[in-house]
C-alpha cells in the first residue's frame, strides 16, 4: 500500500487557495476604480453610459497631448487637474472684466 500522506499539506493549501480565491471574487468589482470614481463624481452608477464615453474622450484628450507634446506619466495628474484649474481661473477672469 502506498503512502499518500505527504500530499495532505498540499491538499489543505490548495483548500485554503480555493477559499481565499472565492472570497476575493466576492469583494472584488467588476468595474475598474477608473470606472467607480468616475461613478461617484458623476453622481451615476458605473454601469452608465456616461462613464463609458467620459473615459472614451479622456483617452482621445490623452492621445492628442501625446501627440502634441509628449507626456511623461508622472505628468498624467497634473495636467488633468490643470485642466479643471485653467477653466476656473479664466472663468474668473472673465467675471472680473
Amino acid at each position: 500500500m502506498t503512502d499518500y500522506s505527504w500530499l495532505k499539506p498540499m491538499d489543505d493549501r490548495i483548500a485554503q487557495l480555493r477559499e481565499e480565491t472565492a472570497r476575493i471574487r466576492k469583494t472584488v468589482s467588476k468595474y475598474t476604480k477608473l470606472q467607480l470614481m468616475l461613478a461617484e463624481g458623476m453622481g451615476c452608477e458605473p454601469s452608465d453610459p456616461q462613464v463609458a464615453a467620459a473615459i472614451e474622450k479622456t483617452a482621445e484628450w490623452f492621445e492628442i497631448v501625446l501627440e502634441t507634446m509628449g507626456l511623461q506619466p508622472a505628468a498624467i495628474p497634473a495636467l488633468v487637474r490643470w485642466q479643471h484649474w485653467h477653466s476656473v481661473i479664466t472663468e474668473e477672469c472673465e467675471e472680473d472684466d
